[in-house]
């Protein structure tokens, strides 16, 4: 696994329910790969809960990177979101520059931290890939729903990998789903799925 992401800057997104030491060992481990570390930002529980959803959609239309495009078919909150999300925290895959102007990802950014959804500090480097921690299985269906929608829109942009504690997690279009993140196996397997573009686990 040594030198498998050699220089590949990667972003992690956690969740509020993502644990604190997977989060450290998924990045200890993409650090031992190669991996350059772009930056760590949370989805406070606030991103995935219902009450909360139709003033993200609005923050997400309103502060909207100049090229980037919301889903006109899925106009999920999560989707939204990650479409938002995608544009300013992944590179171009050219010249390693963000997708959009540095004005519109801090406003991005920084409206969604002021108003709750999301917490980050210190800079985030636009990534080249982003693996996505959660937590155990969701009992609620909106909040896996959010999880899964956010996931497969940044999928469609860029290689993502989404690590969560559940045996058997539920398989995303366009993402590498690893279960057992709690487990050195499951780290293991997050990292693999990210530097190979293996199938989903």
């Amino acid at each position: 696994m040594s030198g498998a992401l050699k220089d590949v800057a990667v972003t992690i997104v956690r969740t509020a329910e993502a644990d604190a030491d997977d989060v450290e060992s998924v990045r200890w481990l993409l650090n031992a790969a190669g991996a350059s570390d772009s930056g760590e930002l949370t989805l406070t529980e606030r991103f995935t809960d219902q009450a909360g959803a139709d003033e993200l959609s609005t923050i997400v239309a309103n502060t909207l990177p100049s090229g980037a495009q919301l889903s006109v078919q899925d106009r999920s909150p999560g989707t939204h979101a990650g479409e938002s999300l995608a544009a300013v925290l992944l590179s171009d895959g050219a010249s390693g520059e963000s997708k959009t102007s540095p004005e519109d990802r801090t406003l991005v950014l920084e409206t969604l931290q002021q108003a709750g959804f999301i917490e980050f500090s210190g800079s985030l480097v636009p990534a080249e890939a982003i693996v996505i921690v959660d937590g155990p299985e969701r009992s609620g269906e909106f909040s896996a729903k959010l999880v899964s929608d956010f996931a497969k829109a940044i999928g469609a942009q860029g290689r993502t990998a989404l690590a969560t504690q559940g045996a058997r997690p539920a398989l995303i279009d366009g993402v590498k789903v690893v279960g057992g993140v709690d487990r050195e196996a499951g780290r293991i397997k997050t990292v693999l799925a990210v530097s190979s573009g293996a199938p989903e686990m």
